[in-house]
């Protein structure tokens, strides 16, 4: 199950300076591919602005309604980087992640201009009969 609770203090306890929110009451009640979704982006989210981005603080926001899950976890730019308009291309992460998320129904937009990095995820959620 996700433990986004968790995966956020150990970050914290890491020097990570990150602000999580969720409207989701219970995070453990999201499907197991669902919660795995999650909780990849908030890691890849974390571990790329502790990269690309150092002592600039995160925000990461998980809200729903009753079709759609949606996470945003976004970044400052690191003041070292004023002017690029892109981080140098690796990317290996996020491209596996699209791909988890094309197969589950969902998509992932990554998002950066010279201000702001943002990883934005979209997930269907299953209907209840």
């Amino acid at each position: 199950k996700v433990a986004l609770e968790r995966l956020v203090a150990d970050a914290r306890r890491d020097g990570s300076n990150i602000r999580f929110s969720s409207d989701l009451t219970d995070t453990e009640r999201l499907p197991d591919a669902v919660g795995r979704a999650v909780y990849r982006i908030v890691q890849e989210g974390i571990t790329n602005a502790h990269k690309h981005a150092p002592d600039q603080p995160v925000a990461a926001r998980l809200s729903h309604d009753r079709r759609e899950l949606r996470l945003s976890v976004r970044n400052p730019r690191c003041p070292a980087h004023a002017g690029w308009t892109e981080y140098p291309r690796g990317g290996a992460g996020l491209a596996g992640l699209r791909s988890r998320l094309e197969a589950l129904g969902g998509s992932l937009q990554v998002t950066q201009d010279e201000e702001v990095f943002e990883l934005c995820l979209t997930l269907p959620l299953p209907t209840r009969p």
